[in-house]
């Protein structure tokens, strides 16, 4: 046969063989994730992130329609408006999200993306993991182990770190760089680490260090390459890959690096914020919630024997692996070692580290998680192959691989997900079509930015420009603060039947982000501020965010028992965060309805659900 058609034909086996494979992690993601393929229009989250990335589709649609920059706007923190370099607007997941949403309802195609994200991630891995240990059946358990484990379903309302599919293709196209070369391996991990870049920061800090231990421990990765042929080569893959997410990553490098980055107060609360693991296993915030979950939960009881039972005798073929998952779950533990909830004081690594360039991005040490669940699957596809030796027909083989696989996802999937019915009202579709509305005063708001997330999804119907909103925490600075403070005191102030706030109830650098001519002698004339400010409707709804009780089966305590027994309770309290709306009480209604007519007049239209109030000028 022609070489010409024995490398065609080479090709399409390789090609119908990935298919397959992708098949097979569709079909699995379909089954552990039930409900979801069957209940697309109804919500999976009522947290803040949920309603972020949904806004996020919106508004690259939006963007692109109105033929403006989809990186700044006025449609948050009116009349601020909001630079969105610094925003996580993660194009590889808004940009399909945009395209689906298009014919598809927001909450339909968050969850398409959803399940084909659990099948790519299965499926990227299972491509990685098969040429590192040969064994395409290992590689599909090791698969399930790394696309169905608690770490992603933690994640399951924030799809840029949901999006788990090109790690393993960046490592991929590194290792083969290493020991084959070539220009078409060192472009597709230029093209993964691209994607990787246009998903989340976190992870090509991540994909740069696994390569910098790749370059400098080549002799532990592959000891039979030269590591004079083998280092250049992945070098050369290495610079390119970074130069790829420098592109990919221009936006935030500017917001940061820029004039934006040097606003006072820019990424204060993301430079505050810091999450860090407990040596016993993965802090589990829930909402109110403050969980442990054990290692052994978070890996799974089944996939951890087998690799116990048949990885560790060759271990020597993944010591640099075992090395990388050594270092990562280090980093993940943050500045100080934590036993059990209580602070040791015993400075780690990450305490000398944080400072460095890269690693000043990884606010959120805990994440690191993602690397050591990556080489833990890949133990289990080692593991998987120590045991198939001790099977003499195929037979026994396949029923040991099927019995795996049942075992792994039967104890590390979430199914039955909750599902959450949640709809803007009605009246939004009614407000999109009036023209002469160009801005909304939305109450009762808060002063923490990401309580105010659900207004976002409202926004996807009315789409007028809102006085508040939620954005990642990196994109704000002190004026969107200040503004978030002055609405929520000034509401509150309102509901005590006093329609100005007193000016020194404002810290003092407050007070000087506020125009002077709204501080007169008795106060902070907060109805005026909302009508200067250009305003043309003021939105009440009849719900109130109400702060929900810890779940005490897990709050403060440590989870040791299998993922599938505490799943139902753990994924929930990251599915609705730690606020719920809940009805206002009539009473309340009234009260509230009568103090907003005496700073507007009577309401323009009222429901169930809002009350909305024009501005006079």
């Amino acid at each position: 046969m022609p070489t010409g058609a024995s490398s065609a034909l080479a090709t399409r086996t390789v090609g119908l063989r990935s298919l397959a494979i992708f098949a097979f992690f569709l079909v699995a993601a379909v089954v552990l994730t039930w409900p979801l393929a069957v209940s697309l229009d109804r919500a999976t989250g009522l947290r803040g992130d949920y309603f972020n990335n949904l806004w996020n589709f919106w508004w690259l649609r939006h963007s692109f329609g109105e033929g403006t920059s989809p990186f700044s706007t006025d449609y948050l923190y009116y009349p601020i408006g909001l630079s969105l370099k610094r925003h996580t607007l993660s194009p590889m997941n808004a940009l399909p999200g945009a395209l689906l949403s298009s014919f598809l309802s927001l909450h339909a195609a968050f969850n398409v993306l959803l399940i084909l994200k659990f099948a790519l991630a299965g499926w990227a891995f299972a491509l990685f993991a098969r040429y590192v240990t040969g064994s395409l059946a290992g590689g599909l358990l090791g698969g399930l182990v790394y696309a169905f484990n608690p770490f992603h379903y933690y994640y399951l309302c924030q799809i840029n770190v949901f999006t788990l599919e090109f790690l393993p293709l960046a490592l991929l196209f590194y290792a083969k760089s290493y020991r084959e070369g070539g220009p078409g391996n060192a472009f597709l991990a230029m093209l993964a680490t691209f994607s990787i870049a246009a998903t989340h920061e976190y992870y090509v800090v991540y994909a740069a260090i696994v390569g910098g231990l790749m370059l400098l421990g080549g002799k532990v990765f592959d000891p039979e390459q030269p590591w004079q042929r083998g280092a250049p080569r992945l070098f050369g893959t290495l610079v390119g890959s970074g130069l790829a997410s420098a592109v990919a990553s221009l936006p935030l490098l500017i917001g940061i690096l820029g004039p934006e980055g040097r606003i006072e107060g820019a990424g204060q609360i993301a430079i505050q914020e810091q999450r860090t693991n407990d040596l016993l296993g993965y802090n589990w915030l829930g909402g109110p919630e403050d969980v442990t979950v054990s290692w052994p939960t978070m890996l799974g009881f089944a996939p951890l024997l087998l690799v116990l039972a048949f990885a560790w005798r060759r271990w020597r073929t993944l010591a640099f692996w075992w090395l990388v998952g050594g270092v990562f779950f280090v980093l993940g533990l943050g500045e100080k070692l934590v036993v059990a909830g209580r602070d040791t004081g015993i400075a780690l690594p990450y305490a000398f580290l944080q400072d460095v360039p890269l690693l000043s991005m990884l606010r959120k040490p805990d994440r690191c998680f993602a690397i050591v669940e990556l080489v833990f699957a890949l133990c289990v596809a080692q593991a998987w192959t120590g045991l198939a030796q001790h099977f003499r027909c195929a037979s026994g083989r396949h029923a040991a691989w099927g019995a795996c696989a049942l075992l792994f996802a039967g104890e590390l999937t979430a199914a039955p997900f909750a599902r959450f019915d949640y709809q803007p009202p009605a009246y939004f579709a009614e407000l999109a079509r009036n023209e002469d509305v160009r801005s909304i005063f939305m109450m009762p708001p808060m002063d923490i930015d990401v309580m105010n997330a659900r207004y976002l999804l409202d926004q996807t119907v009315h789409e007028k420009k809102m006085s508040i909103g939620y954005c990642t925490a990196l994109a704000t600075d002190a004026r969107h603060q200040h503004q978030m403070v002055l609405m929520a005191n000034g509401y509150a102030w309102l509901l005590l039947g006093k329609r100005k706030i007193r000016a020194e109830f404002f810290r003092e650098d407050a007070k000087q982000k506020i125009p002077a001519e709204f501080f007169r002698e008795d106060g902070f004339d907060l109805v005026e501020w909302v009508k200067k400010s250009g305003f043309d409707r003021v939105v009440h709804f009849k719900t109130w965010p109400t702060k929900r009780e810890p779940d005490a089966r897990y709050h403060k305590k440590t989870v040791w028992q299998p993922f599938v027994f505490a799943r139902r309770g753990l994924v929930w309290m990251r599915q609705v965060g730690q606020y719920l709306d809940e009805p206002m009480r009539a009473q309340d209604v009234m009260g509230v309805r009568g103090l907003m007519i005496s700073a507007y007049g009577a309401p323009e239209y009222e429901d169930d659900d809002v009350m909305v109030f024009r501005v006079a000028r």
